[in-house]
């Protein structure tokens, strides 16, 4: 449901996060596909090399993180408050996906934090976000600024290695603990002034009675070029 591609650079120690809509349209032996089918189809492996050829940076780690994982790394941050800008009400059974969420400013747990970040559409008419994925995307990434203000702090740092090991049956990876150390040691010292949010470029379009983010790939290389470190 999230797609993220990280770009950190410890000199000047900026970070880079760029949302990819999962509506994406890449291609498979020449068919249309959305990015987040690849998962199914050939990893994260495949993922990630859709995404390499998309921006021309190299992915030199995966993360994939099930909702279970999710909701247990914020319960184990102590949950992330945030103001939920209108009232959120979706019910999927088929997806057991239950969507209640009132607004206003509140401490969202593990739970409530995967509704906000699930969140598209109401089942009824109109309800939900004008711009579908991209409007869900911008809500998320207000969430992981909430997220990065609030917890990137020693108190919650030293908490890594219990994470890290937690959350070992909720995700794939080719992490390995050293090198969450290894990195911890920039972090620690990290402003969360320098964590910059984008979006890659594109625009919905309706394909074949599918919903499709299509990509603009001139667009994307600049943004790359001016913004991202290589």
């Amino acid at each position: 449901d999230v797609i993220l591609l990280m770009n950190y650079s410890p000199t000047p120690g900026k970070v880079n996060i760029l949302s990819i809509s999962r509506d994406t349209m890449v291609y498979v032996k020449s068919k249309p596909v959305k990015i987040n089918s690849l998962i199914a189809i050939g990893g994260e492996r495949l993922v990630a090399d859709r995404i390499e050829k998309m921006t021309g940076l190299m992915v030199d780690y995966y993360v994939t993180i099930d909702f279970a994982g999710f909701r247990k790394v914020i319960d184990t941050l102590d949950g992330v408050e945030f103001d939920v800008p209108f009232n959120m009400n979706y019910d999927d059974p088929d997806q057991n996906l239950h969507i209640h969420l009132e607004k206003g400013r509140q401490m969202l747990d593990g739970k409530r934090a995967e509704q906000l970040v699930r969140y598209r559409k109401g089942n009824r008419k109109n309800e939900g976000y004008e711009d579908g994925d991209i409007g869900r995307i911008k809500m998320q990434q207000q969430f992981i600024e909430s997220l990065i203000q609030q917890k990137l702090k020693l108190k919650y740092l030293s908490k890594a290695d219990d994470i890290y090991f937690i959350l070992k049956e909720h995700l794939s990876t080719n992490i390995e603990i050293g090198d969450v150390r290894y990195y911890l040691k920039y972090i620690k010292d990290f402003d969360y002034h320098n964590v910059r949010l984008f979006t890659i470029p594109g625009e919905a379009q309706i394909i074949d009675g599918l919903s499709y983010f299509i990509h603009d790939s001139k667009e994307t290389k600049k943004m790359i070029n001016e913004e991202f470190t290589r």
